[in-house]
């Protein structure tokens, strides 16, 4: 946690460094326009009051240009050169379970933003419909979750923060996200094409939830959640989890159909 905690002291150095930077070229220019008269004189502006309007106005607009320019080259460098593992910035699948509830079968999408260490999620999740027989899924729609937080990396691979959650009932949920940036392991049990993309950045997240903050007493999740960046691998952890619980507890089978539920 405290490794989680310098990172966000260095968020905010990167932006300091940044406007220092673009602070020094903005006094540089201005050092080469006041050695150089004929400048001021070829712009012809006989009130000093306006003049000095127009050094106001170059001032602040060199200053928040190239603190732009700055900023999109830093972060290109970042997210490409130096850490590119750790570029976030996608659509990513989830799977949510709850190891003491087997019926709590929840997935989605998350959509992932992030100013270097800092990391937004904002993801909707739903109830899961599977066909033990022909071994297919679709996602049941009718209760929908919508859930967001604000995360930050260590240098690690670790992440956490504080999510927030709002059903469609209205029942809002609070709580707490622990991940572990995965790279290619034996455990992802990929195939050759997805290892190499393993190796060059980051495709699962796996970590655990757990509720601070529930609407019922005795309602709280504490479980696992996984991010996938591939549809296919996602397809096929939802399939193995859920033949998992039918073997495990026929008895959520109707039918021959497995229905979570998130109560």
């Amino acid at each position: 946690m405290s490794k989680i905690l310098q990172n966000v002291e260095k968020n905010e150095t990167i932006v300091r460094n940044n406007a220092s930077l673009a602070a020094i070229i903005v006094l540089i220019l201005n050092t080469i326009a006041n050695v150089a008269p004929q400048f001021w004189d070829w712009l012809y502006i006989p009130s000093l009051f306006f003049l000095g309007i127009v050094i106001l106005v170059l001032n602040v607009g060199s200053f928040t240009l190239l603190y732009f320019i700055i900023s999109q080259i830093h972060k290109l460098l970042w997210y490409k050169v130096v850490h590119r593992s750790w570029d976030l910035r996608k659509e990513w699948h989830v799977i949510q379970t709850d190891d003491n509830k087997p019926t709590y079968l929840r997935v989605g999408k998350v959509c992932v933003t992030q100013n270097y260490y800092q990391v937004h999620m904002t993801a909707t999740t739903y109830d899961v419909r599977y066909d033990n027989v022909a071994n297919e899924w679709v996602p049941d729609k009718s209760e929908s979750t919508e859930w967001k937080e604000d995360l930050f990396l260590s240098d690690d691979d670790d992440m956490c923060g504080l999510y927030s959650a709002k059903r469609a009932s209205n029942e809002i949920r609070r709580g707490f996200h622990d991940f572990k940036l995965e790279k290619h392991s034996a455990a992802c049990k990929c195939d050759v094409k997805q290892q190499k993309s393993c190796m060059k950045s980051i495709r699962h997240i796996n970590g655990t939830f757990c509720d601070i903050v529930y609407a019922k007493d005795n309602d709280s999740r504490v479980g696992i959640i996984r991010l996938y960046r591939e549809y296919e691998k996602f397809d096929s952890v939802i399939i193995e989890i859920c033949r998992h619980i039918c073997k495990k507890h026929p008895e959520v089978l109707e039918n021959g159909v497995f229905h979570s539920k998130v109560k």
